[in-house]
């Protein structure tokens, strides 16, 4: 990924972040169009999320925080 800046005004660098910002956005809606139309997924993602999940959790018990029991994208849990 391209992290030098295109040119030196300010303009052009806030232009910049904007079109990596809209880069990133597109690969996420790709990413999941494939996993919801095609059923392709990538195992080591989800098996991390969960695993970071799962971190989370404890972590709010253990803190006596409240956890939110629906989760956000039901997509990204491994059943």
């Amino acid at each position: 990924m391209e992290r030098k800046a295109w040119a030196k005004s300010a303009t052009a660098k806030c232009q910049q972040a904007v079109f990596m910002c809209l880069a990133h956005d597109l690969m996420l809606l790709l990413e999941r169009r494939i996993a919801v139309g095609e059923g392709v997924t990538d195992p080591k993602i989800l098996t991390r999320r969960k695993a970071r999940i799962t971190e989370n959790v404890k972590k709010a018990e253990a803190a006596g925080r409240p956890i939110n029991s629906k989760p956000r994208d039901s997509f990204f849990f491994i059943n």
